[in-house]
């Protein structure tokens, strides 16, 4: 009798552990009240604990991120200027996601030194948890009635000023819960109607609409093009030149046969610029394009120079590849650190010292290591010309995406990024010149 009163206290235990767990979860919702959770383990803070209603009175940015999100470390700044700016009607509250190893404190702290971020920082899992937020970056942007007002990606400065002035900008949403439905087309299928046997030949360029299409950016035409069909949706005006002249949209240190010799910036000399300035944050002049082709007819080429036609028709420019000096940075050596840096280990390793910061490696190749700083640098066009051809010895201490301190980084290695420019292929954009009739 013992042993089964003991089995139905486990098993009520276990019913109200669960009930709990499944009450517990609270999803904030735009324009309604954000629940009074508690923040916990606060950094940079007066108080350690706080309720969100503790707030009242003043708006709230909870800023979601993890160690893995480097776009949330980019974004530090710029939320950092939110609680510079505004901190008398806005308070800004960082929430790190807390990592196994536990090095999100440490390197919160090393990016708070380098920015001189203000923003207190929450290491706050529990609060993740019961919002059910498993992705980053993530931003709630709470009124000072307790409303909830956004829930988006990110927010800078302009943003803020908007939603308290009343004239709140149009943001794109973020997915905070991991079941959440969040199915996007996949294709512009409903503009061939689902049919393509029907057409000899397709071609539809449009604007993006974020909220119905999900973003597909095929590495070049070659990868997408299938069967007389290809289709790039949620890419800026560069990106299809690119795709019109050079094959692919853009390319990485490891395309060797672009990388260093065309420039993936076209030169504009337009009057008018406003539609090549873009935003994949905000969606902001992104286009869709989809052609298809006859089977019989199509090639690489031909779409090469089908896209290139259809946008000289619907843009209204000229545009051509022609030779250009184009700007890069030399990664160089000092006098001495090729034999510094040289190998000395019989066997590699790689250990960072702050994941998006620095590491120290043995018997590292070069062409990783130059690989390491295009990933926190990908704008720009640097190239190898230390003359180190081997592996290396290297001790990094920096924080990459920030130009200023990985060149300091770099330098303490006996390495430097030195502004410089060579020809390369490039598409020249050029507004038409107008024709007149001769006169009689």
């Amino acid at each position: 009798m013992r042993n089964l009163l003991l089995i139905f206290c486990l098993i009520l235990c276990a019913n109200t552990l669960f009930s709990q767990s499944a009450d517990t979860m609270t999803y904030p919702e735009v324009g309604k009240v954000m629940p009074d959770l508690t923040i916990s383990n606060i950094n940079y803070y007066p108080k350690k604990t706080a309720e969100i209603s503790d707030f009242r009175g003043k708006w709230l940015l909870l800023d979601f991120w993890n160690i893995h999100c480097g776009a949330c470390l980019v974004g530090f700044p710029v939320t950092n200027e939110i609680q510079r700016k505004l901190g008398n009607s806005v308070q800004v509250m960082l929430v790190g996601v807390a990592d196994e190893e536990g090095k999100i404190a440490p390197m919160y702290a090393k990016f708070r030194d380098r920015f001189h971020l203000i923003m207190p920082c929450a290491f706050d899992s529990v609060l993740a948890n019961r919002l059910d937020i498993y992705t980053a970056p993530h931003s709630i942007l709470i009124d000072d009635k307790g409303v909830v007002q956004c829930v988006t990606t990110s927010l800078n400065l302009e943003d803020v000023r908007g939603f308290i002035s009343g004239k709140p900008p149009d943001l794109p949403g973020s997915y905070r819960r991991m079941h959440e439905d969040n199915t996007i087309d996949m294709k512009l299928d409903h503009l061939h109607n689902g049919n393509d046997s029907d057409f000899l030949y397709c071609s539809v360029l449009s604007k993006w609409d974020r909220n119905k299409y999900q973003q597909i950016l095929p590495v070049s035409i070659g990868e997408a093009g299938c069967m007389g069909r290809f289709e790039v949706l949620g890419a800026p005006l560069e990106w299809l030149y690119n795709y019109a002249y050079f094959g692919r949209g853009s390319w990485s240190l490891f395309d060797s046969g672009f990388y260093g010799r065309n420039y993936t910036h076209p030169v504009l000399e337009i009057k008018d610029s406003s539609k090549f300035k873009y935003s994949f944050k905000y969606g902001k002049n992104l286009f869709s394009y989809s052609l298809t082709m006859s089977v019989n007819s199509w090639t690489g080429e031909s779409m090469m120079q089908t896209l290139q036609r259809e946008l000289e028709v619907c843009l209204g420019f000229k545009s051509e590849v022609e030779v250009r000096n184009c700007p890069y940075w030399r990664l160089v050596a000092d006098k001495g650190a090729k034999e510094r840096l040289t190998t000395k280990m019989l066997s590699p390793y790689f250990r960072p010292i702050v994941f998006n910061g620095g590491f120290t490696a043995g018997d590292y190749p070069m062409r990783n290591f130059l690989h390491w700083i295009k990933c926190y640098q990908q704008d720009k066009v640097i190239i190898d010309e230390t003359g180190i051809s081997g592996n290396i010895d290297i001790s990094i201490d920096c924080i990459p995406s920030d130009f200023e301190d990985l060149k300091r980084g770099l330098r303490s290695a006996g390495l430097d990024l030195v502004p410089s420019e060579m020809p390369m292929k490039v598409v020249v954009i050029r507004d038409k010149r107008e024709t007149s009739l001769p006169r009689n």
